[in-house]
């Protein structure tokens, strides 16, 4: 699977599929994908936890005596900085195509731990070639289907399933899915 392209299956997508997408909205609504990201947030275990961690903060300043920009002013200037420490899987993401491996040699869709993966990271199959997602969507609450709260702990469900669950037209070769 080495041979294959860094721009995964989106580089198999054709102008008129583009075409046809974009032609596909009707109400112009938007969804946001995005979870709000905080200190303790639920995440897979297997990754590291999300912290944010105060660096610097007004009173911190003025006890440790720092004047980072010279001295006091009269209207007695502060700041905050925050330290953001996490996984890149923390909140909605789109995964590399060198995320998830298999085999003895770690191969991935178009490299292999062997040749394809540095200090720095994968050198090919990261998400910096990945072109922009431009087909017909399907969102799943999940929750709502399964009769739960959100950020309740579920099963996991497999792709197959997306077929049972009620005004999806998963089944069609295409969508981006987002759960």
């Amino acid at each position: 699977m080495t041979g294959e392209s860094e721009l995964g299956p989106a580089a198999m997508q054709s102008s008129d599929a583009v075409l046809a997408a974009l032609g596909l909205p009707t109400r112009g609504q938007v969804y946001s994908l995005a979870l709000p990201r905080f200190t303790g947030m639920p995440l897979f275990g297997a990754h590291p936890p999300f912290q944010v961690s105060m660096y610097r903060t007004p009173a911190g300043l003025r006890g440790d005596g720092k004047q980072p920009w010279g001295p006091g002013n009269e209207v007695n200037l502060g700041y905050m900085a925050e330290l953001v420490s996490g996984t890149s899987h923390s909140g909605a993401h789109v995964d590399a195509l060198a995320h998830m491996t298999i085999g003895s040699d770690d191969h991935w869709y178009c490299g292999n731990a062997g040749e394809h993966l540095g200090d720095g990271g994968p050198t090919r199959g990261d998400g910096e070639k990945l072109p922009p997602f431009i087909t017909r969507g399907v969102l799943l609450d999940v929750p709502g289907y399964r009769g739960c709260r959100p950020w309740t702990p579920v099963r996991p469900s497999a792709p197959r399933n997306y077929r049972r669950w009620p005004n999806t037209r998963a089944s069609r070769s295409g969508p981006a899915m987002s759960s």
